[in-house]
């Protein structure tokens, strides 16, 4: 489906409200649902854990949300506020997989997301392009949307995410591209969500800045994370709570689902083994992109994300881990490709800061 345009600006406070306002509907179900789908999965080992004692334990991240970053913190207490959904409960809709680790939910092998970059000598025009499916529960894809966000005191953005929530995958007017997928690490502990990383990382005016946004996190779980800048920047950051490597991708096509590639990390942090369908992903892609390396386009970049197989789709359709969205970045537009569901059936849309 095509996903929805929305328009912020103003001050942290005045964007937030509006966000809580305009989405209140999606804001109550998405958060909803998260919720239910946590005590679900908890409920297969601890089947006494109750809504309140999550919400608690969501309400424990709250103070490193406001010190990590006072003007995210209060974009996200105005969306509640707005909406009229108590913070706790919000930093569970927000925080979904960091918080699942926190609340130790059985890990499975993750079918998640898988993320790429191609720099300058793999693109048809000698630019940058990065980007990412996006898989979660088929029930997150009706509440995708797309932010053009103007804020007061930061640049320019445009963020995919979904309602209720901060920044998930976006570009900022400054060239500033950023993107995760989710990594499981056996050290979570409450802290930092990575939505409120990413949404302090686009307030940067470069890239070497949001960068060190991610880094200096004091990080609630892990994910890898990309940044890519108008200059040529980019880096892979692979993150547990309290650890993280940092990847150079280089100048031609890299990928990356849901394990890690350092081996220090994944001996030391790994709540599970590499899975095949997360190394099978993140090689298939990697052959795709590179079949038509130094010729690379959106088009071929749309076609790779849509690819699907037997066991290891890119593309996945599904119910507990579904394609819900897909996005494609260029720093140098700076401009992006989004779509709210399957990249093999919806039509990308383009969004720049003409």
């Amino acid at each position: 489906m095509a996903v929805d345009v929305v328009r912020l600006e103003g001050t942290p406070q005045e964007m937030g409200l509006k966000h809580g306002t305009q989405l209140q509907e999606g804001v109550r179900g998405l958060t909803e649902e998260r919720i239910r789908l946590v005590l679900e999965t908890l409920h297969k080992d601890y089947p006494h854990v109750t809504k309140a004692d999550l919400v608690a334990l969501g309400e424990e991240h709250l103070r490193a949300q406001e010190e990590y970053s006072a003007a995210a913190y209060e974009e996200f207490r105005a969306i509640g506020e707005a909406a009229g959904v108590p913070l706790g409960e919000l930093l569970i809709g927000n925080g979904f997989t960091d918080f699942s680790d926190v609340a130790k939910q059985r890990q499975r092998e993750s079918h998640g997301c898988t993320a790429f970059t191609a720099g300058a000598e793999a693109t048809a025009d000698g630019r940058t392009y990065v980007g990412q499916t996006w898989d979660m529960h088929a029930s997150a894809r009706p509440f995708a949307v797309l932010f053009v966000r103007r804020p007061d005191d930061a640049p320019r953005s445009l963020v995919f995410t979904t309602a209720g929530c901060l920044s998930l995958i976006g570009i900022n007017e400054c060239g500033v591209c950023v993107g995760n997928n989710n990594l499981v690490p056996n050290d979570a502990r409450p802290g930092v969500i990575y939505l409120t990383m990413l949404h302090e990382a686009l307030r940067q005016e470069t890239a070497a800045e949001a960068r060190d946004c991610l880094t200096r996190a004091a990080r609630a779980s892990g994910h890898n994370y990309y940044v890519a800048g108008p200059e040529g920047e980019l880096w892979d950051i692979e993150t547990t709570a309290t650890d993280l490597e940092i990847i150079e991708p280089g100048r031609g096509v890299f990928t990356h689902a849901n394990h890690y590639q350092s081996d220090r990390l994944q001996e030391q942090y790994a709540a599970a083994e590499r899975g095949e369908n997360s190394v099978e992903r993140e090689r298939r892609l990697r052959e795709l992109l590179d079949q038509k390396s130094g010729r690379l386009t959106v088009e071929h970049i749309t076609k790779a994300l849509s690819y699907h197989h037997e066991r290891h789709s890119i593309c996945r359709h599904g119910d507990y881990s579904a394609t819900c969205g897909a996005v494609i970045m260029c720093p140098e537009g700076p401009e992006i490709w989004a779509t709210a569901g399957y990249p093999c059936r919806e039509e990308m849309v383009r969004l720049g800061f003409d």
